[in-house]
Order: structure tokens, then C-alpha cells, then sequence
């Protein structure tokens, strides 16, 4: 039986210990080591991969026992770790197979407990191939970033929170979209991805919009309440839409866990990187409107969002359907979208409000896309989807922002 041993990484400056053998066996090992050396974190260490009865005879020996044949020939695998808080960090330096692997992974829950995020960088030459993304999605990383929290080096970061929830394979299709993703934008000069909305997801929009919060007042009249809230990336889609080469398209759903009722006609921006909110059906009646599409405030809260959360698109669904905004990719690296002048232009320009019972959607969407500033396109890209419409038929570009130069989403 395979065990994990873990060893502070101050015990490899002790003089009274040699570890020649063991660093001829790790040739990286010397060179991790100084990694660990300049961090401030709150613990640091190695941990190896090794047979129960090796680890037992760890503990008669001691730390003298790592530089002999007997623990280097019987080494299943090695990695460094520092950690600040619950969140992790790791190179991993060698394993000889995915049952070793887990092992080293799954060795934090015992050293750490719950709740812990685990960031694993990706070596040099690691290859990001399906195989090898798939065997670490099964570990449960699901996400990744481009530089870490704890040390602020720069890589690709597979991240695993603790959760005891099933693998599903629409885990691997997503960390394997936002990867395909990263790889193909390396030299593009704006970061992009396609998004779909789940039907299941507008379903229940808009049965929020109708009757969501709803509840009737002393003089009989029905109000509602807005509702505000979280999208999550659900899946991408094999063939087409996450293929190799291509730009991925991810599909996304509300999650359940991050919904809010606001005041009557007025919500609070969830803190999420995209989101939403209703203009319910009662607000149609209150202000006599055939249709409800954002309003300069919708627009200005999404910039606020924009740049407080990081929201790469906002989802306002109303009675005919959904309003998807996004930032335009002119404006996409703009600082400086909420200073005065933009503001005033928008209050300006968004205000349509009096054609809400002239204009349909779509010719709505044609002139609010049709806008220009500054000599640019339009700020803002927005796009429009009726309930009727198949979720296989959508297909939305949104543009973001680089984050340490890199496209992560």
C-alpha cells in the first residue's frame, strides 16, 4: 500500500543531513527547494509518494533514511507544497502513475482538513493533452489561472477546491474549454469565447419574470420584487464547440445557490463574473410598457460590476425575452468607462425609455449597437433571445479583458 511522508522543507538545510543521493534522484528537487526558500508562507514542505512499510521504517530512522538506496529505489512520486491559510500551492516534481498522484493530491485533506484550494502549476513539460486533463479532473481541479495567490508566479494553475461532490464529464469539458481556450488566445490581441444560455436556465427566468416574488398589497395590486443573481459555466459542449483549434463555446446556468430578491424595481448587482437581473411582469403593469429592456441605470450598474467583480456579461431577462450586455471590444481594456463624461453620455444615449412601447427588441438592438463613441464602436454589445428561441441556435461572442496578460476566464 502506497502512503504519502511529509517533510518540513527546513530539514533539508540541516547540516548534519546529506540528501546528494536524493537530489541526483529529483534532479529539479535543489531548484524547487530555493522556491520554497523565498516564500513567506505559513508552512512549506515535501511530501513523497511510498510504501507503508518504507514509511515505517521512516520512523525508526528518521530523516537519515531519505538519502539512502533503500527510500530512493521505493520512491513513488514527489511534490513541494507551500500554503497560506486554507490555500495551497504545489509542484509536482515526478509520479510514477495516477494512483500515486492521488495520493500526493488527496494528502492535503489529512494535513489541511476541509475547504482547502489547491493550486497545481503545470510544469514545463507537462503535456495538456485530454489524457492528462482528464486524469486531474477526476482529482477535481475544475478551473485554472495564470499566476498564483500565494506566490505570485506566473504558469498555468489547475485549481481544486475541496468538494464532495460526483465527477461528471462536463467537469473535464470545462477545464479543458477554459485551457483550449488560454492556448488559442496566446497571441490573439483580444481575449473572446462564445456563450450559450441553457434552456432549462431561461425557463426559469422566466417564470421569475412572471411570477417571481410576486405577492398581492392591501388595495389588491400584484407587486414583485427583482431578482438578481449568479450564472455558472455548465459545460462545453464535445464536437464543434470545445474542438482542438477551435474557439470554445460554453454553456451557461443559473446557479441556484446565488439568488437574490431585491426591492420592487430596483436590484442589487450580484458579485459574480456573470450575472443577471428581472424586470418583473408587475413593472410592465406600473409603468404601462409593452416591453422592458435595460435602462442607462442597468447599463451603469453593469460597468460597476465591470470593474468591481470582473463580470464579463450581464443577463437582464424581461417578459420577451433576455438581454445579454457585454463591454464592446474597443472598450474592452478601457479604465476610465465610469468617469464623467461616459456617465452622461450614457444617461444620454440608454435612455430609451419612451420607445419601450414604439421599438420591438430587435429594432432596439439594432440601434443601441449601431452606437459609436469617441470615434469607436459602440461601449456596450448587446444581444437579444427570446424564450422561443432553441438554445442548439444561439451563439454569442463576448469579449473580455486579459488578466496578467493572459485569456482566463
Amino acid at each position: 500500500m502506497l502512503v504519502p511522508l511529509t517533510i518540513d522543507y527546513s530539514v533539508f538545510y540541516r547540516e548534519k543531513y546529506d540528501f546528494g543521493n536524493l537530489y541526483k534522484k529529483i534532479g529539479n528537487l535543489s531548484e524547487k527547494l530555493k522556491i520554497l526558500d523565498k516564500s513567506d508562507s505559513h508552512s512549506k514542505g515535501i511530501t513523497f509518494c511510498i510504501p507503508s512499510e518504507i514509511f515505517i521504517l521512516f520512523k525508526r530512522e528518521k530523516f537519515s533514511l531519505l538519502n539512502t538506496n533503500k527510500f530512493i529505489d521505493n520512491l513513488y512520486g514527489c511534490i513541494i507544497f507551500l500554503t497560506k491559510g486554507k490555500l495551497v500551492e504545489t509542484d509536482i516534481l515526478f509520479y510514477n502513475d495516477d494512483s500515486a498522484l492521488k495520493i500526493l493530491i488527496d494528502s492535503f485533506n489529512g494535513l489541511m482538513g476541509k475547504n482547502i484550494v489547491l493550486y497545481y502549476r503545470l510544469h514545463d513539460s507537462f503535456k495538456i493533452s485530454k489524457k492528462n486533463i482528464m486524469v486531474l479532473s477526476k482529482l477535481g481541479f475544475n478551473n485554472f489561472d495564470s499566476i498564483s495567490p500565494i506566490t505570485k508566479r506566473e504558469g498555468i494553475f489547475l485549481i481544486r477546491k475541496n468538494r464532495n461532490l460526483p465527477w461528471k464529464n462536463r467537469d473535464f469539458n470545462v477545464i479543458w474549454g477554459k485551457l483550449s481556450l488560454y492556448q488559442k488566445l496566446k497571441s490573439s490581441n483580444f481575449c473572446y469565447f462564445y456563450i450559450r444560455i441553457s434552456e432549462k436556465s431561461k425557463n426559469i427566468l422566466k417564470e421569475m419574470v412572471e411570477s417571481g416574488g410576486a405577492r398581492i398589497e392591501k388595495n389588491g395590486k400584484i407587486s414583485q420584487k427583482e431578482i438578481s443573481g449568479c450564472f455558472y459555466i455548465a459545460d462545453c459542449k464535445g464536437g464543434p464547440d470545445c474542438k482542438e483549434g477551435k474557439i470554445p463555446t460554453f454553456k451557461f446556468s443559473l446557479n441556484k445557490n446565488q439568488i437574490k430578491y431585491n426591492k420592487d424595481e430596483d436590484a442589487e448587482i450580484a458579485p459574480c463574473k456573470y450575472n443577471f437581473h428581472t424586470h418583473p411582469f408587475s413593472a410592465y403593469i406600473n409603468n404601462d410598457t409593452k416591453y422592458a429592456w435595460p435602462s442607462c441605470s442597468d447599463y451603469k450598474a453593469f460597468l460597476i460590476s465591470f470593474y468591481n467583480y470582473g463580470t464579463f456579461f450581464h443577463i437582464l431577462a424581461s417578459l420577451e425575452g433576455i438581454y445579454i450586455i457585454s463591454i464592446n471590444k474597443d472598450w474592452i481594456n478601457s479604465q476610465n468607462l465610469l468617469d464623467n463624461d461616459t456617465v452622461k453620455y450614457i444617461e444620454s444615449k440608454y435612455d430609451l425609455i419612451k420607445e419601450r412601447n414604439i421599438y420591438t427588441p430587435n429594432k432596439y438592438i439594432k440601434i443601441v449597437n449601431n452606437y459609436s463613441y469617441k470615434g469607436k464602436e459602440a461601449i456596450f454589445k448587446v444581444f437579444f433571445s427570446s424564450y422561443e428561441k432553441r438554445e442548439k441556435n444561439e451563439k454569442y461572442k463576448i469579449y473580455f479583458y486579459r488578466k496578467n496578460g493572459q485569456c482566463v476566464i
